[in-house]
């Protein structure tokens, strides 16, 4: 028989509802030895009633116990969800029981012998189940986070819509930090943009650690191979790769920048078809909380659509720029052609 790894089973904490003293101490010192928390009920209300009380991984239950039978007592935890899970004991000649046991909401269920031998049973029985919980928390953890991401991109949706209808670019940095802290829940981010040659990095905004939006317009300098590290990372998705250092928190001051805590910041570049744009700092030092993955992929998602967004805005304001400079050009050939025709009129007057 393969011997359980009993490191990968240990720290489960059971629920043994057993109204034989002799039998209910075999098993607790048995599952001790394991490596397991075990409490003992002596009836099934004892064991409803601890299953209110204290929150059990497991419950093990014998199904002839005074008043609620060990079947109630596992119709009643089946109505709760698939947590705790419950093992139904059953004699020899009760295997009907044990059909009607699984049938009502067991997770498994074991003959119990004169000789008890069930109990070097137990361990594989409880690394089966350990295992299914973990399918089961894996599969809802993957689910929420497939509902996160939905949400999210329908958030990101929301607050290009809103940057696009910006009237100017100070408007649009204010705005998208202001947008992704309240729509994607970020806690403490900066914006920073490259020049069209690449060579200075200019700020734009970001969030101080009492939530509020600062104006960093004011830090300006040249761009230097880190700086480019960051606008070009390399890497398997290469443009929209995110990337992840422990270092130094800091915040602008109005002059520059000071550490205010270290922990784990995180940097998206932005890009936009034509190349990078400018980067995205974010981090949790006011909260000190986990990076989280589903946040910082949409943030990936986000600023590419940033990128465009700007790039578009950049052409926008450069050919209105060309047309202003057209229409003041045609006004002054204007005035000099009706100048020359006045001229003309006013000599054949003369």
């Amino acid at each position: 028989m393969r011997e359980i790894n009993m490191t990968m089973v240990s720290q489960e904490r059971l629920l043994y509802i057993e109204s034989a003293p002799d039998l209910a101490d075999a098993f607790k010192h048995k599952m001790n030895e394991a490596g397991f928390d075990v409490d003992i009920a002596s009836d099934g209300t004892e064991g409803l009633q601890l299953c209110n009380i204290n929150t059990y991984d497991i419950v093990i239950a014998e199904y002839k116990i005074p008043g609620i039978d060990g079947l109630e007592v596992v119709r009643r935890l089946s109505l709760k969800g698939p947590i705790p899970a419950s093992v139904m004991l059953t004699a020899y000649g009760d295997e009907r029981i044990a059909v009607e046991a699984i049938k009502s909401g067991a997770s498994d269920y074991l003959v119990k012998d004169k000789d008890g031998r069930y109990l070097e049973l137990f361990p594989a029985v409880i690394q089966r189940l350990r295992q299914q919980r973990l399918l089961l928390e894996a599969r809802q953890l993957f689910e929420d986070s497939q509902q996160a991401i939905i949400q999210g991109l329908r958030d990101v949706v929301g607050i290009a819509d809103q940057l696009i209808a910006c009237p100017d670019m100070d408007q649009l940095f204010h705005r998208t930090i202001e947008l992704i802290q309240k729509r994607l829940g970020i806690e403490r981010c900066s914006l920073f943009l490259a020049d069209e040659s690449e060579t200075v990095i200019q700020g734009t905004y970001g969030i101080d650690l009492n939530g509020n939006i600062m104006d960093e317009s004011d830090f300006s300098t040249e761009i230097t191979p880190q700086w480019l590290s960051l606008l070009r990372p390399k890497g398997r998705l290469e443009d929209s790769l995110w990337r992840v250092t422990n270092g130094a928190h800091k915040q602008w001051n109005g002059t520059k920048y000071e550490e205010v805590g270290d922990g784990w910041i995180a940097s998206t570049p932005i890009h936009s078809i034509s190349g990078p744009i400018g980067v995205f700092f974010n981090d949790t030092c006011i909260s000190q909380d986990n990076m989280d993955d589903v946040k910082q992929e949409l943030l990936v998602v986000f600023c590419s659509v940033l990128g465009n967004i700007i790039e578009r805005k950049r052409a926008d304001a450069a050919l209105q720029q060309v047309n202003e400079e057209l229409e003041k050009k045609s006004q002054e050939e204007i005035f000099h052609i009706f100048k020359f025709i006045s001229s003309c009129i006013i000599s054949k007057v003369i």
